[in-house]
C-alpha cells in the first residue's frame, strides 16, 4: 500500500468526520463564520460610508490578523483627519492578515476527498454575504440621520463583537487541527485515476465555469434594455438590473465556493494562507482592472460597454471549459 500522511498538531475534540454540530459541519465554523459576517459587516459598512472603494491589502497573512482587524474601526471613529487615515491604513493591513488566515482555517478540517468541504464553504459565503448586506444598511442609515462618524462607530462596534466571539470560540477551532490521511491502495480506483493523469475533477471545474458564464450573462442581459437609446436619459425598468445582479450573485456564489474550496484542497500545507492570499490576490487584481474598465462607460455606447464585458466572461468561462482535461491533470487529488 502506498501511503501519504500529513501531520497537523493535534488537539482536542472528536475526530472532523463525527463533529457536525453546526449544519452538519465542524462546530469550529459557526465562530468563523461569526467573525466573518460583523468583518464584512465593518468593512462594507465603512466604504458605505466613504462611498468611494479603498484599495485593501490582502498580502500578508498572519495569525495576528483576526485581532488586527478590530483595531482601525475606533481609530477611523476618531473625528480628525490624521486619525481616520490611520485607520483606513490599519484597516488594510487588517484585512490582509484575517481574510487569507480565515478562509485556510475554514478547510483544515477535511480530508481531501471529504466532499463535506463544498458545503462548509457554501455556508460560510453566505456569512459572508449577511455581513456584505447588513453592514452598508446600518451604518448608510446612520452617515445619513446621525453622522458620518456614527457610522464608522456602528463598524468598529461589529467588529469588536467579532473579536469578542472569536477569542470565546476558539476552544471549538483546536479540533480543527487534525492528522489528515490520504491513503492510497494498489488496486484502489483513486490510484488508478491518478496514474491516468489524476481523477475526474469535474465538478469543480464545471461549477467555476458556470459561474464565470453567469457572470458574463448579468453583463449581456443589460445590453438588451439599452439598445435603441443613444443618449443617457432612457429609462428601464428595475426588473433588468434585478435579473442582472440574480445572474451575477449566482455566479458569484458558484465561483468562490468552489474556488476557496479548490484552494484549500490544492495549497501546501505549510503554506495554506499564502496560497489563499493569492486567491485574493486575483480579486485584487480584477477589481484594478474594472477601475480601468469603467472609465470607459462615458466614451462608448452603452450596449458595446455591457456587451464587451460580458463577452469576455463568457468567452473565459468556456475557456475553462474547454481547458477541463489540462485543469483536472493538474488538480489532482482536487474533487
Amino acid at each position: 500500500m502506498s501511503r501519504t500522511e500529513t501531520h497537523v498538531a493535534s488537539a482536542s475534540g472528536p475526530p472532523p468526520e463525527d463533529d457536525r454540530a453546526f449544519f452538519g459541519q465542524p462546530k469550529g465554523l459557526l465562530t468563523l463564520s461569526g467573525l466573518e459576517v460583523r468583518e464584512r459587516f465593518s468593512f462594507l459598512g465603512m466604504q458605505a460610508v466613504l462611498v468611494s472603494r479603498p484599495t485593501t491589502t490582502r498580502l500578508c497573512p498572519s495569525a495576528a490578523g483576526r485581532r488586527a482587524n478590530a483595531a482601525p474601526m475606533p481609530a477611523v471613529a476618531v473625528p480628525t483627519p490624521t486619525m481616520t487615515w490611520v485607520g483606513l491604513g490599519l484597516i488594510s493591513a487588517g484585512a490582509g492578515l484575517l481574510k487569507p488566515n480565515v478562509a485556510a482555517m475554514v478547510g483544515k478540517p477535511y480530508r481531501t476527498d471529504d466532499d463535506r468541504r463544498d458545503a462548509d464553504f457554501a455556508l460560510y459565503c453566505m456569512a459572508i454575504n449577511i455581513g456584505a448586506f447588513a453592514g452598508p444598511l446600518v451604518t448608510g442609515r446612520l452617515d445619513d440621520h446621525k453622522g458620518w462618524h456614527w457610522g464608522f462607530s456602528a463598524a468598529a462596534i461589529g467588529m469588536t463583537f467579532g473579536l469578542v466571539q472569536y477569542v470565546a470560540g476558539r476552544r471549538h477551532l483546536a479540533g480543527r487541527r487534525h492528522t489528515a490521511e490520504f491513503a492510497l491502495a494498489p488496486d484502489s480506483p483513486t490510484l488508478e485515476c491518478a496514474r491516468a493523469g489524476g481523477p475526474p475533477s469535474r465538478r469543480v471545474i464545471r461549477l467555476i465555469a458556470i459561474g464565470v458564464v453567469l457572470g458574463g450573462l448579468s453583463f449581456l442581459l443589460l445590453v438588451l434594455p439599452t439598445s435603441g437609446h443613444p443618449g443617457d436619459d432612457q429609462l428601464m425598468s428595475a426588473w433588468w438590473i434585478v435579473g442582472s445582479y440574480l445572474l451575477l450573485g449566482l455566479g458569484d456564489i458558484l465561483l468562490e465556493t468552489s474556488g476557496m474550496s479548490a484552494t484549500t484542497k490544492l495549497a501546501p500545507a505549510a503554506f495554506s494562507s499564502q496560497t489563499m492570499s493569492l486567491w485574493y490576490l486575483s480579486f485584487a487584481l480584477a477589481g484594478g482592472i474594472q477601475a480601468q474598465t469603467v472609465k470607459l462607460y462615458d466614451d462608448v455606447s452603452k450596449p458595446a460597454y455591457f456587451g464587451v464585458n460580458g463577452a469576455i466572461a463568457v468567452a473565459a468561462g468556456l475557456a475553462v471549459t474547454e481547458a477541463a482535461p489540462w485543469l483536472r491533470r493538474t488538480m489532482h487529488p482536487v474533487h
